[in-house]
C-alpha cells in the first residue's frame, strides 16, 4: 500500500483500490494531496455557487468566482500545508463509501489513515448469486 500511495503522491496514474476500513468499504482511485485539495475546493466552489446566495453575488461569472475564492480561502487554510501527509493517509478520488446496510455515500475526495486499513485489494468483485444470502432477523420486546 505504501508503494501506492507513492505512486499517487508522484502524480502517476494509479488503478481504482477497494479498502475495507471498519465496517465500511471504500471503493476509489488513489490520488495525490494536492489532488485531494484541488478535488474538495471545487466541490466547495460548486457548493457556494448553487447557493441563493452566490447568485445574488454578481452577474458576472467571473467577479462570483473571485468572489467565492475570497469567501473559500479560509476554509481551505484549515486544511493546512497541502503538502504529502508524510504518507501517513491515502487520498481517495471518486468514492464509494458503502456499509452493511444504508444507502451508499458519494465522495468527491476523502483521506483514510493508512492504520485504519484492514485489508485492500484492486481486482473488481464479483456476487455468487448461486451461493444464496445470509441474514438475519431480530425481534424484540419491552414491557
Amino acid at each position: 500500500m505504501q508503494s501506492l500511495l507513492d505512486a499517487a503522491e508522484r502524480g502517476e496514474k494509479c488503478p481504482d483500490i477497494f479498502l475495507l476500513v471498519g465496517g465500511w468499504v471504500v471503493q476509489g482511485r488513489s490520488v495525490s494531496t494536492a489532488e485531494f485539495m484541488n478535488i474538495t475546493y471545487w466541490d466547495y466552489h460548486r457548493q457556494v455557487a448553487e447557493s441563493r446566495e452566490a447568485r445574488k453575488m454578481s452577474k458576472s461569472v467571473e467577479e462570483r468566482d473571485r468572489l467565492i475564492g475570497q469567501h473559500l480561502a479560509p476554509v481551505m487554510e484549515a486544511f493546512g500545508n497541502p503538502s504529502p501527509q508524510d504518507g501517513m493517509a491515502l487520498s481517495i478520488a471518486n468514492a464509494t463509501v458503502s456499509g452493511l446496510a444504508g444507502p451508499n455515500l458519494q465522495v468527491p475526495a476523502l483521506r483514510v489513515p493508512i492504520g485504519a486499513v484492514q485489508t485492500w485489494w484492486a481486482a473488481a468483485a464479483t456476487v455468487d448469486l448461486s451461493r444464496g444470502y445470509s441474514g438475519g432477523v431480530a425481534v424484540g420486546f419491552a414491557f
